[in-house]
């Protein structure tokens, strides 16, 4: 992860147009009040004004009314439609920053733009929306160049449509660039796994669920938090319920009545009772006496 901020002012001269066709170059030509043919421009804050069956009354991007950069692309490749250079310091950070707009939904500008002749970025797109503004960004490393020429060149050199507004330039120094590490720890599935037995005809309720005997469902649980726990649920089939008493404080001659038995000596004895549909119950006793 990485933390940038700006420094300084932008270093675009005329950066949203409200000094009109002044502080760039241009190998299209200028046309101040009409763009009828391809390889021209103008600097207006309405397309619509310079060929209303073309162009479509858009806005400009800073405020809606101001001035923004109206171009009718060029059919010949590698035309430079906008140019500046600025002054930069070397072994600086800089970022570049433009927006662009379609007026003519067919066939969108794809600009390449370029600092001292190398690309910067991939190529950027216009959209088939009107009047849409999409921001191209990007940094850039100064290494040893003490000026940059900042450059606009567009790939699309189709004759129709091919039409496209800029506006709000933008250079600035960049303040160092702060680098972070971030670990990120992915949890695991929780797995959770119960054993228990119930008798034949009971059930276990969970989860607005009713689970019987001899079965072993599992349910995803998700948390708030977004991490799933798994459990698994083992079901068993008890057949007999089985109870113990011990007695020791018992003295020589005294009864220990069990049941239908009556105890007299040191002895265990079991009894078991059958329920329909349910578990066998099964009680034992062990007497101890007193010598």
């Amino acid at each position: 992860m990485r933390a940038v901020s700006s420094s300084g002012s932008n270093l675009i001269v005329n950066s949203d147009f409200t000094q009109g066709n002044a502080g760039f170059t241009s190998r299209y030509r200028f046309e101040p009040t009409t763009i009828s043919s391809q390889g021209t421009y103008s600097v207006t804050n309405n397309p619509a004004r310079l060929n209303a069956s073309a162009f479509a009354p858009c806005g400009d991007h800073t405020s809606g009314t101001g001035n923004m950069l109206m171009v009718d692309g060029s059919p010949q490749a590698r035309e430079e439609v906008w140019c500046q250079t600025v002054r930069v310091e070397a072994n600086k950070n800089y970022a570049f920053s433009t927006w662009l707009s379609s007026v003519n939904p067919s066939n969108p500008a794809a600009l390449q733009f370029s600092i001292n002749g190398v690309q910067l970025g991939e190529v950027f797109n216009a959209t088939r929306t009107l009047c849409e503004w999409r921001q191209f960004y990007e940094t850039w490393q100064s290494q040893t160049a003490t000026q940059a020429n900042i450059c606009i060149i567009n790939q699309n050199i189709n004759r129709a449509g091919n039409d496209f507004a800029l506006d709000d330039f933008a250079f600035f120094e960049l303040a160092d660039i702060v680098y972070d590490t971030v670990t990120v720890v992915v949890i695991g599935q929780k797995v959770t796994v119960i054993d228990t037995a119930i008798c034949d005809g009971s059930f276990i309720a969970f989860q607005n669920m009713r689970i019987p005997p001899n079965s072993n469902p599992r349910f995803t649980l998700t948390s708030s938090e977004g991490c799933d726990s798994l459990v698994i649920w083992n079901v068993g089939l008890l057949d007999t319920i089985f109870e113990s008493l011990r007695v020791d404080t018992l003295c020589p001659g005294e009864v220990l009545p069990f049941f239908d038995l009556l105890l007299t000596q040191d002895t265990t004895v079991c009894r078991t009772f059958s329920v329909s549909n349910s578990c066998d119950s099964t009680f034992c006793v062990t007497a101890v006496f007193f010598d």
